[in-house]
């Protein structure tokens, strides 16, 4: 049988699907006030060409999903944010700011000064495919940007395109003064977050069911391993799951002794290192995009960097953002 090119056959079916979707400019914030044309008819009668003379805001999302390329079955080409996502951010960002200054008073930058608002997709391409997200977008997005460089097209010599250095040339184009990562955390890794949880409470059980005849030495230390195991935190990103496992090492050290006398605990600690350790692997989508944003800030310590939800997840009330490598707590918009 004749080889058959599945992709390149799909493509030609409307080829929207290869397009790039293009970042833009969809508001400005002048002394604290936002005006934005985030909903797409707004955005034709307002510049969304992206400045060069400016401050900039810019507002970082995953990839683009249906409505940017395929919107009431029109054939434009393909923009950001349209639908749920470009709603929610058209009504809330005003709160969002407000909140921010709040946050940065005395002195914050986005009272006093004028911003251009940039939309920005760290991949500007449709890692959905055009189907719902649960089924591809979180693998193809981890595809394109894991790899060094993605192969684009059937032809020999085709273009290839490396996603990370993508995102960080086009960061370096717009210098911004703040970037608010709000890519969405994906579907693989809903239940990740509550190993820490589920061990702890396993670790706590085991402390009331504890074997009677013991030595009193060995009871102590159960119970101050378990107190130390309960102020362990969940993991909310590549580091903190880094410093977990250091932390359950060190603990496992500690109490070495302990551990090895029985054999129930020791197969919990191997249980929680081996969980941590398959966590890691799967960090979530807005935090593989928060490292590449960390090396750009690395050297630019003038850059304020927020992480929130995906936009599409906001409520009306009480929606949580946090300042990027900050001891302070996240606060509400």
């Amino acid at each position: 049988m004749e080889e058959f090119d599945f992709i390149d056959y799909v493509k030609k079916i409307d080829d929207r699907i290869n397009k790039k979707c293009q970042d833009i400019t969809v508001g400005i914030i002048e002394n604290g006030k936002v005006k934005n044309w985030i909903n797409k008819e707004d955005r034709k009668n307002n510049e969304t060409n992206i400045g060069q003379n400016s401050k900039k805001l810019v507002i970082i999302l995953e990839s683009p999903h249906v409505k940017e390329y395929w919107d009431q079955g029109k054939k434009d080409d393909p923009t950001p944010a349209i639908g749920k996502t470009g709603k929610n951010l058209s009504k809330k960002l005003q709160d969002l700011i407000d909140s921010v200054i709040e946050y940065e008073r005395p002195n914050s930058n986005l009272s006093s000064n004028k911003f251009d608002i940039i939309l920005m997709n760290s991949i500007q391409y449709q890692c959905s495919l055009g189907i719902d997200t649960k089924y591809l977008r979180d693998k193809v997005f981890r595809k394109l940007w894991d790899d060094s460089a993605t192969k684009i097209g059937k032809d020999k010599n085709r273009k290839t395109l490396n996603t990370k250095e993508d995102f960080i040339n086009r960061l370096t184009e717009y210098e911004p003064d703040y970037i608010f990562n709000l890519c969405t955390k994906g579907n693989e890794t809903k239940e990740e977050s509550k190993i820490v949880e589920n061990i702890k409470k396993k670790f706590n059980s085991f402390k009331n069911n504890f074997p009677k005849g013991r030595e009193k030495e060995d009871k102590i230390n159960i119970d101050k391993l378990t107190e130390e195991i309960k102020k362990i935190e969940e993991p909310q990103n590549i580091d903190s799951i880094n410093n977990i496992l250091e932390k359950i090492n060190e603990l496992h050290d500690k109490y070495n002794n302990t551990i090895n006398t029985f054999k129930n605990l020791n197969n919990r600690f191997k249980t929680f290192i081996k969980k941590l350790n398959e966590t890691k692997e799967k960090i979530t989508l807005q935090d593989k995009v928060q490292i590449e944003i960390n090396k750009y800030c690395s050297s630019k310590n003038y850059i304020k960097c927020y992480k929130a939800n995906h936009p599409s997840c906001w409520k009306q009330k009480k929606n949580s953002i946090k300042e990027i490598n900050s001891d302070k707590k996240p606060f509400e918009f």
